[in-house]
């Protein structure tokens, strides 16, 4: 998924479009409303390159709230949230 051309978005809704795995939303650095519900995740992880994991959320400084739910969630990376850094991020899942 291209999400680069849109990298002053602030709010992202991508609910109900059957996406396998959480897209690299890291351009988007302004982001603060994410809406994943209902697609179909299993598990939450990162890109690897090269043996090296990125959390496909880096860089949203400003992510106040990504929803979650509805997938079919059974793993999590342990370092999936890690570069989510906001002091008041809710996580719907």
């Amino acid at each position: 998924m291209m999400v680069s051309q849109f990298a002053q978005l602030v709010k992202m809704t991508l609910a109900v479009n059957n996406i396998p795995d959480v897209p690299d939303v890291s351009p988007c650095n302004y982001l603060e409303i994410i809406d994943l519900s209902y697609n179909a995740f299993e598990k939450l992880q990162g890109i690897d390159t090269a043996g090296n994991f990125i959390s496909p959320l880096r860089g949203l400084d400003r992510l106040i709230e990504l929803d979650l739910s509805n997938n079919k969630i059974q793993w999590v990376d342990g370092n999936f949230f890690r570069s989510v850094q906001t002091p008041f991020f809710n996580t719907f899942i």
